[in-house]
């Protein structure tokens, strides 16, 4: 399927990644080999920039767009710090003009940044380890296109717009969902989980979560619960390990791991349904919120078709389970009183 025109005729995009290699010579010819494979395929009638590495840095992601003939490149630089992330990021016009930038990523907001401050911090979250070329820096890709395919004139956008790119993906996933593709809906929930999870107004995990307002998370999630309920929550919580976010998404104690939850599913279904109630997910009574766990315990043990079922994704899975599995343990000793 095309979600907004993406991947017809009237609107391709050539996307190139480097992955890891054994040889260094192999990395440092990766731009090369994208822009030959580009014109050898013959799909992209833009230039792809970015091949000449002379200058020593490292081309980790290009991208071609044919409809207005501009050119993307994001590239490591030789004195790259892991622990100060920081990409040039290069852009031609159809003239061929080139302006030049470096984007700290660790200050980037995906709700408010432009292209080129999006393309360099899913680089970093490809680079990091946290995703894989398709899970990363091709969604960025895809997600610039759909924006691209709203304008009247593609010809006309530019890269210093200021996008919330958060809500481009829900309304993708949307899409997605309403179609009934299903794999698409949970290969871009997994790109939102990235975008939430490391784009918190450029903030690291770490600190996120030690600086998390629980009173704010749960009146995100259970805003009318009663005050018992409220508290077996963050007794579960603790007891299982993570904490969850007022998206709904759970992030280990170390800041290393997240995983969206089906709270944060749901959450997200209702919010994008205009409905008003999509911080109430554990209602006003006991019995309203353990209908609404059993509900989440049994989405986790019946996953979607087509949802990813790799060993971190199940290992991930069973921490959720286990969180709720404690939470519905409290939920009926209240109920019993």
């Amino acid at each position: 399927m095309s979600i907004y025109g993406i991947g017809t005729t009237s609107h391709q995009t050539s996307w190139y990644g480097s992955e890891k290699t054994a040889g260094k010579a192999a990395e440092g010819n990766f731009a090369k080999r994208a822009a030959q494979a580009a014109q050898a395929a013959g799909r992209a009638t833009a230039t792809l920039h970015g091949a000449d590495e002379s200058s020593g840095d490292t081309a980790i992601f290009m991208s071609a767009d044919p409809v207005n003939g501009s050119s993307v490149s994001v590239y490591k630089t030789p004195d790259f710090d892991r622990e100060n992330p920081v990409y040039k990021v290069k852009i031609w016009d159809k003239t061929g003009h080139v302006t030049e930038r470096m984007v700290d990523v660790s200050k980037v907001d995906p709700k408010n940044c432009d292209t080129a401050e999006f393309y360099a911090f899913t680089a970093g979250l490809k680079e990091s380890g946290k995703g894989s070329f398709e899970d990363t820096v091709l969604k960025a890709a895809v997600a610039k296109a759909a924006k691209n395919a709203e304008q009247k004139n593609a010809g006309a956008w530019s890269f210093s717009d200021k996008t919330d790119w958060v809500k481009t993906v829900k309304d993708m996933m949307q899409s997605e969902y309403s179609c009934g593709d299903l794999r698409g809906y949970m290969e871009w929930k997994k790109f939102l989980g990235f975008l939430e999870e490391d784009g918190l107004e450029g903030q690291d995990r770490s600190n996120a979560a030690a600086g998390r307002d629980a009173t704010r998370v749960l009146d995100s999630l259970a805003q009318h619960a009663p005050e018992e309920v409220r508290q077996a929550f963050l007794e579960a919580e603790k007891e299982t390990g993570g904490i969850i976010t007022v998206f709904g998404l759970w992030i280990s104690n170390d800041g290393k791991q997240s995983y969206m939850t089906q709270m944060g599913v749901e959450r997200f279904v209702r919010w994008y349904n205009g409905d008003f109630n999509e911080s109430d997910l554990l209602g006003t009574t006991v019995g309203s919120a353990i209908n609404a766990v059993k509900k989440w315990i049994y989405e986790v043990d019946h996953p979607l078709s087509g949802q990813p079922s790799g060993a971190e994704e199940k290992k991930l899975m069973a921490m959720e389970r286990a969180f709720y599995v404690s939470f519905l343990e409290k939920l009926k000793k209240l109920s019993d009183r």
